[in-house]
């Protein structure tokens, strides 16, 4: 069965039933035959189909209360691809500033049968309630340390995948928990040093916002409304404090960095340094595709993403459909473009 089918955090409407007296009423007007009788057992739902979260919330971390506002809190999500007790990587979603797991909502269905896949909302986005103040990016790893530290990743090993504002956190925790991550993938990421002010980003932004395909507009635009204006500013300050380019250069596992091809926010010249800034680095370009592109171009991105990560796993780990077919990962297979 679909993974995906196995959800149990269901969201949908029921529209009220009718009143029989006035269904009655209705037919004897009309001649026919009352054959209303009261329920005599429970309604049959069977043929409904609400629409289903392709991230549900984690049954052993529950959506953070909103009163308790002192420590930064993480609402996790996962998707129960079934492959929790193989080999296969850990895959960790991180999204970019203002969004929330939904971002990952189309990527996660296309890697959930090589891996386990789980995406917090970051404190003050989606679900996940803000802090007292502002947090930096280290202090944002940090709160995701916790639910990585408990064990359940092992041998296994992460990739761990930031967009946007959450490549910059996918570089702290590669640096805070070498031991626990397999590869570090960013797509899109921030801040080219040519648009290092708040003006420069939301002006790319905003360019952005007008190349991207309706849905994914719709749900930037949805995120960008439920997280209010007050944590995207804050957001927003913290990914221009951080010194991507510094920090990148101390990460020791493989890095895979990825744009969309026509992205405004992260242009080619910024991708190709950061490609050459870390150690044992891989670039990837995504054809006809802007900023968002793990929500556009879900399965485009998640080819790269599994032929990089399955190829850091070994032949002997791989899984999923097919395997161990995907062909080891090479600077030419992945450089495309950008870096040459």
């Amino acid at each position: 069965m679909d993974p995906i089918r196995r959800l149990v955090h269901l969201r949908g409407s029921v529209r009220p039933a009718a009143d029989p007296d006035s269904l009655r009423r209705h037919r004897h007007r009309h001649g026919a035959t009352d054959t209303t009788a009261a329920p005599t057992g429970p309604a049959d739902h069977s043929q409904a189909r609400p629409r289903r979260p392709f991230l549900e919330p984690h049954p052993h971390h529950p959506r953070p209360a909103r009163r308790d506002r002192d420590a930064p809190a993480i609402a996790w999500f996962r998707v129960p691809s079934g492959r929790l007790d193989d080999d296969g990587p850990v895959f960790l979603l991180i999204h970019g500033v203002g969004l929330s797991h939904r971002s990952f909502s189309r990527l996660a269905r296309e890697l959930s049968p090589h891996g386990a896949v789980i995406a917090p909302d970051l404190p003050g986005f989606g679900s996940a309630p803000g802090a007292r103040r502002g947090l930096s990016i280290e202090e944002m790893a940090q709160a995701l340390l916790p639910r990585l530290d408990r064990g359940t990743i092992g041998h296994r090993g992460l990739v761990v995948l930031g967009h946007s504002l959450g490549a910059e956190v996918a570089i702290e925790i590669a640096r805070l928990r070498p031991a626990l991550t397999l590869g570090v993938v960013l797509v899109g990421p921030v801040v080219d040093p040519e648009a290092s002010s708040a003006f420069g980003q939301a002006r790319r932004l905003l360019i952005d916002m007008l190349q991207e395909p309706p849905l994914t507009g719709a749900m930037v635009a949805r995120d960008y409304i439920r997280g209010g204006l007050l944590s995207f500013a804050a957001g927003v300050t913290s990914m221009l404090r951080y010194t991507t380019a510094d920090r990148i250069s101390s990460v020791t596992a493989p890095v895979l960095v990825m744009r969309g091809a026509r992205d405004p926010v992260a242009p080619a010249p910024w991708v190709a340094r950061l490609h050459h800034s870390a150690p044992g680095g891989y670039t990837a370009e995504i054809a006809n595709a802007v900023h968002n592109v793990v929500h556009s171009h879900p399965r485009a991105v998640a080819d790269d993403v599994v032929d990089f990560a399955m190829a850091l796993v070994g032949p002997s780990r791989r899984c999923g459909p097919g395997a161990p077919s995907p062909a080891p990962v090479t600077a030419e297979r992945l450089r495309g473009t950008v870096a040459d």
